[in-house]
């Protein structure tokens, strides 16, 4: 049984709903891993709901690198992915992981997003932490060699709902969707679970200003039939942005928001639902992606593999850097070691 409450907060930019989505069902609990952690948990001989869940929706390259983590579209719906992932076969024409979006035009559409929520239904977040001073991580006693300077460090994570679940949950807004076709109507839905992930950050780490936080990202999907709106020119609004970048605040943003408004209807959903975090063998690894100089965007390790180094830590390294929230806890249980 699923328990969903809606509140609307109005605001100048758009109207954001606040969904809580509430699952007392053991067997309904939305899974929380990282993505090393699929691994083992499809491929486990335990029979449990998570080793079902996940059972037969992956294939594994034998190294962890970009392309390493294959998933089949036809046993589980990948929504939001990175480099990590790559498709075994072909996605539904609707669905643009990459992208972090569903395209939704006609009324059969809608019926092929139903059937795609009908699966298991992942989506791959990323953790990111900023350094408060870079770390020399250039091998000793050589010259010829690259100078090597960590100046942050990412973990994935991959979100995993239930079979149906996600649907259940997006009920109302799937009938919003299915108005707005029928209407011919442009929309664009942005579903966000950003929210439940900055509730783990620790709080000393919060603090954008600081040389060391943290925030997340990939966090959310979108429906629509039009396009997403770009960041830069609709939500970002500091005082660098509106002083030292005013022309291109004025005859950029302005001008492309006001004909946003007026062109489709921007509407943004924060999801609350418990989570579960999870491992499928108490020896998983986890994949810490370190990146050096000014931050790459996340997840995108092809095409900024130069400044991406990919290392591995043990689940317990993960203690200082996750903070036991209402919607999920954590019990780590390995023995420290260190991830350089």
């Amino acid at each position: 049984m699923q328990v969903a409450s809606v509140k609307l907060v109005h605001s100048t930019s758009f109207i954001a709903v606040t969904m809580d989505l509430m699952i007392p069902a053991v067997d309904q609990k939305v899974l929380f891993c990282p993505v090393a952690s699929l691994f083992s948990l499809s491929t486990s001989a335990h029979d449990d709901e998570e080793s079902k869940l996940l059972a037969g929706c992956f294939n594994f390259n034998s190294e962890v690198a970009p392309g390493w983590i294959g998933y089949k579209p036809d046993k589980i719906t990948v929504i939001t992915a990175n480099d990590m992932f790559s498709p075994t076969g072909k996605n539904c024409d609707i669905v643009h992981p990459k992208k972090q979006m569903i395209r939704v035009r006609k009324q059969d559409d809608i019926s092929a997003l139903e059937a795609l929520l009908e699966k298991p239904v992942l989506m791959c977040v990323t953790r990111r932490q900023h350094c408060g001073t870079s770390v020399d991580l250039s091998p000793p006693d050589t010259e010829n060699c690259r100078k090597f300077r960590v100046s942050g460090f990412d973990i994935d994570f991959a979100i995993i709902f239930p079979p149906a679940l996600l649907k259940q949950a997006l009920k109302e807004t799937l009938e919003l969707v299915h108005l707005y076709v029928t209407k011919k109507q442009r929309f664009c839905l942005k579903i966000d679970l950003k929210k439940v992930l900055k509730e783990l950050i620790p709080h000393e780490l919060q603090d954008a200003d600081s040389l060391e936080y943290v925030s997340w990202h990939n966090t959310a999907f979108w429906l629509t039939n039009y396009s997403k709106p770009h960041h830069s020119l609709v939500n970002v609004n500091n005082l660098l942005f509106w002083t030292a970048l005013f022309p291109f605040a004025f005859f950029a943003a302005l001008p492309y928001r006001a004909g946003r408004r007026l062109l489709c209807k921007d509407e943004r959903l924060l999801l609350r639902n418990p989570m579960k975090f999870t491992v499928g063998d108490a020896d998983d690894q986890v994949v810490v992606c370190l990146w050096s100089n000014d931050a790459p965007p996340p997840g995108e390790y092809n095409k900024f593999i130069d400044r991406f180094s990919m290392s591995t830590a043990r689940l317990s390294w993960l203690t200082p850097f996750l903070r036991t929230s209402d919607m999920i806890a954590f019990n780590f249980q390995e023995e420290d070691e260190d991830v350089f």
